[in-house]
């Protein structure tokens, strides 16, 4: 979130791997207002010292699958040891670009305002970018809470049982 500590060590980089981020929805909204420096100042502070750093210095930012909302309308089927999407295309490939955005918790909008400055600083001035929208992230050093690390929470909720 540093923008003066960003600019010397972004301006001698070779490419800019953004993955730093507030990352619990449970926390957004308990505090939208870190949430939004963090995820929404924080990208911003990244992008500007890419901008100014002298060189084309690519950007690679770790959005999130928030951004899409709830996906109410997204039909699903149970199959036999899981739910699949009805829809053949999104069963084979996923949810792509194309769909749109739908910020529901102020994590999704801070991601997904992050993850819009990110695009546009590409069309605006030129700047290599790559914004991956990701889901269920986990391995180490991860807390094994509810909010932060739900993989190793659920085998720790399972040990406990």
């Amino acid at each position: 979130r540093d923008a003066e500590a960003l600019m010397p060590l972004v301006a001698r980089s070779k490419a800019v791997f953004h993955f730093a981020a507030q990352t619990a929805v449970t926390t957004s909204l308990v505090r939208p207002d870190e949430d939004f420096d963090i995820n929404l100042r924080g990208t911003f502070n990244v992008l500007e010292a890419a901008r100014h750093g002298g060189k084309r210095i690519p950007v690679v930012f770790a959005s999130t699958n928030k951004v899409y909302g709830r996906l109410a309308d997204l039909a699903m089927r149970e199959e036999d040891d899981k739910y699949a999407p009805c829809d053949a295309g999104i069963r084979a490939h996923g949810v792509d670009e194309t769909r749109g955005l739908d910020f529901c918790t102020p994590y999704g909008c801070s991601k997904g305002a992050a993850d819009q400055y990110v695009l546009d600083y590409a069309k605006s001035y030129d700047l290599p970018t790559a914004v991956l929208r990701m889901s269920c992230i986990y391995g180490p050093r991860q807390f094994g809470t509810e909010d932060q690390g739900w993989v190793a929470h659920f085998l720790l909720s399972a040990f406990s049982n």
